[in-house]
């Protein structure tokens, strides 16, 4: 039986990374691409599937995956509860307000919320939440490098890992060039100091990685879930 998905703001470049991840396998059948009532993508066809985009009407219930900006969280919020169907929130930059909004819909659907997607990175953050607790007294920084384009800083995987280590973290947000994504975590003791660094190259490692999500969270019990969760942290 094939997962039946609904991308949320699959006109993007993850809505469309995804698509294509998807498309590649018999393990997901894609239901819907929803796009801004706005778009020029509307009506269009969808890769060289028998499917056109969207905006909410009329869907079909399947896993969503969220990968719109965050002030469309309500809406895939509201429509997950209206089909009764899980949702992986792969956005970034959410309020209290949105938080709050997720923790009050997991009592009625499950939800996955994923700072990032890619399965290194979070074997990464469990890893350097181990170390923050062996190394309490080492000062500790962030480095992350992200190409010009990227509107905030520090990251959405930043401050993920620093919230991981639960202690004091100095961020520094690097925006140049063409490089898609790089995270460095670095201890620091007076004559030593250890690093670890991962990097992602493609955006198709995330895609991947919330597909891989989403057959986790398909068919689980109402709650809050994390790729944590996913890969058995």
């Amino acid at each position: 039986m094939s997962i039946p998905l609904i991308i949320f703001g699959a006109s993007g470049k993850m809505g469309q990374a995804i698509l294509q991840e998807a498309s590649k396998t018999n393990d997901f059948s894609i239901v819907a691409a929803i796009v801004k009532p706005s778009s020029p993508m509307i009506n269009q066809k969808v890769l060289n599937l028998n499917l056109t985009y969207t905006s909410t009407t009329n869907i079909k219930k399947g896993v969503i995956i969220d990968v719109s900006l965050a002030h469309g969280l309500p809406q895939s919020v509201e429509l997950a509860k209206k089909l009764d169907s899980a949702l992986v929130v792969c956005s970034s930059g959410h309020s209290e307000e949105n938080y709050q909004l997720l923790k009050e819909a997991s009592r009625e659907i499950p939800i996955l919320i994923a700072a990032n997607t890619s399965i290194m990175l979070n074997i990464m953050a469990d890893s350097v939440k181990k170390m923050a607790k062996l190394m309490p007294t080492s000062d500790t920084e962030i480095i992350e490098l992200h190409h010009r384009n990227k509107k905030d800083a520090p990251s959405a995987t930043a401050l993920f890992l620093a919230q991981t280590m639960q202690k004091k973290v100095n961020i520094s947000s690097l925006r140049a060039g063409s490089a898609y994504s790089e995270h460095s975590v670095l201890f620091f003791n007076d004559f030593e100091h250890l690093e670890i660094k991962h990097c992602i190259h493609n955006r198709s490692v995330l895609a991947q990685g919330a597909l891989f999500a989403s057959k986790f969270i398909f068919g689980q019990a109402p709650g809050l879930y994390s790729m944590s969760d996913v890969i058995n942290l």
